[in-house]
Parts: structure tokens; C-alpha cells; sequence
């Protein structure tokens, strides 16, 4: 059998190791055109005098005849030796190119038949016009017998290069390469690192981002096989151990919402559960799906991740859906642990806030609280919430509850509060009942979320994010100069109830 490499131009075969530039075929032919002669000198008529004569045209520059270099390769490639496989006559046909500075590609095969024998043609890399791609389907070669070689012309034209950048072939991963790339992809490492480690094992390696991309791409796409993105993503977490929870459309299979967690996070979290960080980011990963992100915060001001949830939207049922799925456990402190951080105090300067409350609802307002209450018994319960001075866990009826002690807060702190919640009633936004509206630098909003029916978290919001309306009793009982309170927040809770109406 015999192995040729040859190209076909104007009819004749020539070697794809020395493939011709197809746009310096027809230079060695070019001719020098003389110039045109200029002109003839115009004469203008202008009330009897003549104009000057104009300057003679600059004659077009005509660059000099290209000749085209050839390089003789024959040499390098004629060899008597026998290979067992078509593979192998190829790998030492890639090898000798490399070498020479450029690189070979399979030009054409055939398998045989009807008296025609088996050949495999290998052209150069940068050799033949172009032509669409267009995929077929694949065809193997024949493997049995010897393979042998034939030159049928060594001359090429090009420039030989140094180092093989922008060559797809010469860039591919060898099979060690490849097993190291899996095994960085395994453990998470970046793509630029990848490349990184495999020039640092192979230092004259031609592989580019481009196909470290790739070959990452295959291989996670031969471990999902043929799940779909969310049975496979559902399939990593029970692998992996996390905890997650999921919900699908009425009468539907399809997955709406998805959350999870892993169990060291959900530790770090019932410990340090008093600050929870929300952040949302929208079709910045291949779902195309908001991705909610709980960030939470420890004694040492370190943060940790806590949980991710994928939304089909933004809305506030997929956000509070998420918010319930964080598990944690009732605390008799955490709604007064939560203003305390709010208020850039510690977490255990929650008796100074029910302090500070206390002194609120019995102080110079408190006919105002009394009347906003309008129920006896009703604040003598808040009463008691607030004075309470028993050790340990804190019964259930002396919890924080709103939304009579949001306006304690709002009033106290001097700043609006942000109350988000599906068990104590609508979400809503609370100011305080009478004094003018500081500049915001000097009173920012501050926000509280009540999630299980049994736990308050402070929430970081971020720079003109949407809020709920003014809670109606504000609206009633508030004083004159509090008027302008809600007004730099009324855009951001018009955007808010049109979001609820989807």
C-alpha cells in the first residue's frame, strides 16, 4: 500500500508539505506597466489673462515583480521504512513537520476498491483554497498490511516558523496531556491555570486557550452524557452530598426552582446565623436563570457562602421560596440580635435595643403608640416583650413581632426599616412617625426578614434595589413633618408592586 502526499495545482502533483500560496501563483509572471503620460497642459481664459500651467500628475508607484520562493522538504520525508498503521506513518509525518516549522493535515483517503489501492493523502496544514466545512460523516482506513511512503513533490512556499501558534493540529493534547487536563478539571482548576501547568510540563507545547476550552468542554460533556443540564446538575448534588430542595410547575415535570446547600455551610450558618447577605445575578451561566446567592458573615467579619438557589425569575415568590428553604433554628433572640448589627453593634448588644425600645414606647410618644395600638392589652404585651429580664431561651410570646415594633426601630434609629416577610404579614416599608427626613448618607435603609415562621435576619440591600409600599398605619398616624419620608423611595416601590402583578 502505498502512503502519497500531493496537492493539485493547475492539474500537475505537488507536495502538501510545500503547498503554494495561492495568491503568489501568478507573481512570478507579473509585468511593470510604464507609466501613463501626463496630461497636456491646460490654458484657462480668465478676462483675457492666462492661469498658471498645473503641476504634472504623480505617476502611480508599481511595486516590483514578487518571485516565489520554494523549499525543497523531499529529503526530509523520503524514508524506506515499513509502518504497521496508517496512524503511525502519520504521527511520523506530523513529528518530521513539526520540526520543520509547519504542519500536516489529512488532505484526502481513499479506502480501496474496485483495483484502486488504499492511500491516505497528507497536505500541509496552510496549503489548498478554502472550502465551507461541511460535516460528514466519518470514515475509517483500512489498517491491515504496511504502509509505505511516497513523496510526490517536497516544494513549499511559506514562511517556516519558529513556534507553531494558530495551528489547530499541532495544538492538540496528547493522551498524557489530555489525562492531566481531566484531572484539573475534576478539581476545579481555571482555565488559564490549566494552560499554565501544561506549558510548565511540556515547554514547547503549541496548545492555546482555545484548546484547553475545548477539550475541558468534551469531557464535561461526555460525564453528563445524555442527562440534561438539570438531571445532571440535580445528580452532582446528591453525589456530592449537599442538601437540596426543588419545585416544578403545576401539573409539570419541569423544574422551576432549585436550592442548595452544603452540609459544612448549613454548620457555619446555625452558628453565625444573625447576618444573611442576598446577591442576584441575571443570565451570567449557561442556564441563562437568575442565580440567587446567600452569603453569611461571621464574629470575625469573614464571609462565607451559605447557599445558591436557580430562579426562573426575580420575583418575590421565588426569592421568599429560597429564603424558607434556609433552615435554622427559632432563637428567642434574633430579631433584636439583628437590629443590634444593623446598628453596627454586637450581637450580644440585643438587651441595649430592647432597652432603647422600651424607653421609645413610654417616652414623649407614647399617647401616639398608644392610639396607633388602639388596643390595651395589645401593648402591654409589647410592654412586656421589651422589660422582659428572664436568662436562657425567651418564650415564644416574648419574640419580636411587627409590625408594632418596626416603628419603635424606624423611630428610634431615625431611619426607615425594610420588614420582608410571608408569615407576619405583607412586606412593607416603615418611617419613622414624625421628624424630618435626614440625606440619606446619614440614614440609610435598614432591613429585617422573617423567614420559617420562627427566625429574623438581617439583610444587606443593595443601591436602588426594589422595596415594598408604605405600610398603611404609617400613612394614618404619622405627623405632619414626616411627610417627605417615602418620597426618594417612591419610584422604587412603584417598580415593586408592578413586579408583584406579573
Amino acid at each position: 500500500m502505498v502512503w502519497s502526499s500531493n496537492l493539485a495545482i493547475k492539474g500537475v502533483l505537488t507536495s502538501s508539505f510545500s503547498t503554494e500560496c495561492k495568491d503568489a501563483h501568478d507573481f512570478g509572471n507579473a509585468k511593470s506597466e510604464n507609466p501613463p503620460p501626463p496630461p497636456p497642459k491646460l490654458e484657462i481664459s480668465l478676462g483675457g489673462s492666462k492661469a498658471e500651467d498645473a503641476p504634472p500628475p504623480i505617476p502611480p508607484i508599481v511595486p516590483p515583480p514578487v518571485v516565489a520562493v520554494y523549499i525543497d522538504q523531499r529529503k526530509h520525508f523520503t524514508t524506506k521504512h515499513k509502518f504497521a498503521t496508517w496512524n503511525d506513518l502519520l504521527e511520523w509525518v506530523g513529528e518530521k513537520a513539526r520540526k520543520l516549522g509547519f504542519s500536516t493535515v489529512i488532505g484526502k483517503s481513499d479506502n480501496g476498491g474496485n483495483g484502486r489501492s488504499v492511500v491516505v493523502t497528507s497536505i500541509c496544514e496552510r496549503g489548498g483554497s478554502y472550502t465551507e466545512y461541511k460535516r460528514k460523516s466519518r470514515r475509517y482506513l483500512l489498517t491491515g498490511g504496511e504502509w509505505s511512503l511516497k513523496v510526490g513533490d517536497g516544494k513549499r512556499n511559506h514562511d517556516i516558523t519558529d513556534v507553531l501558534k494558530g495551528h489547530k493540529t499541532v495544538g492538540r493534547l496528547n493522551p498524557n496531556e489530555r489525562v492531566h487536563l481531566e484531572e484539573m478539571v475534576d478539581s476545579n482548576v481555571p482555565s488559564r491555570q490549566m494552560l499554565t501547568n501544561l506549558k510548565k510540563r511540556n515547554r514547547t507545547t503549541s496548545t492555546t486557550i482555545k484548546h484547553v476550552y475545548n477539550a475541558s468542554y468534551r469531557y464535561r460533556r461526555s460525564i453528563r452524557g445524555t442527562r440534561n443540564d438539570m438531571q445532571h446538575l440535580l445528580k452532582s448534588l446528591v453525589d456530592n452530598g449537599y442538601i437540596y430542595h426543588y419545585r416544578k410547575y403545576p401539573d409539570s415535570e419541569v423544574v422551576s426552582d432549585v436550592f442548595w446547600a452544603h452540609p459544612d455551610s448549613i454548620k457555619l450558618f446555625n452558628t453565625f446565623s444573625t447576618v444573611l447577605v442576598l446577591d442576584s445575578t441575571y443570565k451570567t451561566n449557561k442556564y441563562r436563570l437568575p442565580l440567587l446567592e446567600f452569603i453569611g458573615n461571621t464574629s470575625t467579619m469573614k464571609t462565607f457562602s451559605t447557599a445558591f438557589a436557580y430562579m426562573m425569575s426575580e420575583r418575590q415568590d421565588n426569592v421568599y421560596w429560597a429564603l424558607e428553604r434556609c433552615h435554622v433554628p427559632g432563637d428567642c433572640h434574633c430579631g433584636f440580635q439583628a437590629v443590634a448589627f444593623l446598628r453596627y453593634l454586637i450581637v450580644d448588644d440585643h438587651t441595649l435595643v430592647w432597652y432603647n425600645l422600651y424607653k421609645e414606647l413610654i417616652g414623649v410618644e407614647n399617647a401616639r403608640y398608644r392610639t396607633m395600638i388602639n388596643n390595651d392589652r395589645r401593648y402591654k404585651e409589647i410592654l412586656g416583650v421589651l422589660s422582659y429580664a428572664g436568662i436562657g431561651n425567651v418564650p415564644w410570646d416574648k419574640w419580636m413581632t411587627m409590625p408594632d415594633m418596626s416603628f419603635l426601630i424606624a423611630q428610634k434609629c431615625n431611619q426607615p426599616i425594610v420588614v420582608l416577610s410571608t408569615g407576619l404579614g405583607p412586606s412593607a416599608t416603615y418611617f419613622p412617625l414624625c421628624g424630618p427626613s435626614p440625606p440619606p448618607s446619614i440614614s440609610p435603609l435598614m432591613c429585617l426578614t422573617y423567614v420559617n415562621d420562627n427566625h429574623f435576619m438581617a439583610l444587606d440591600l443593595k443601591d436602588g434595589c426594589l422595596i415594598p409600599p408604605t405600610c398603611n398605619l404609617w400613612r394614618r398616624h404619622h405627623q405632619d413633618d414626616a411627610d417627605n419620608w417615602p418620597d426618594r423611595y417612591v419610584s422604587r416601590m412603584v417598580d415593586y408592586n408592578e413586579l408583584n402583578q406579573w
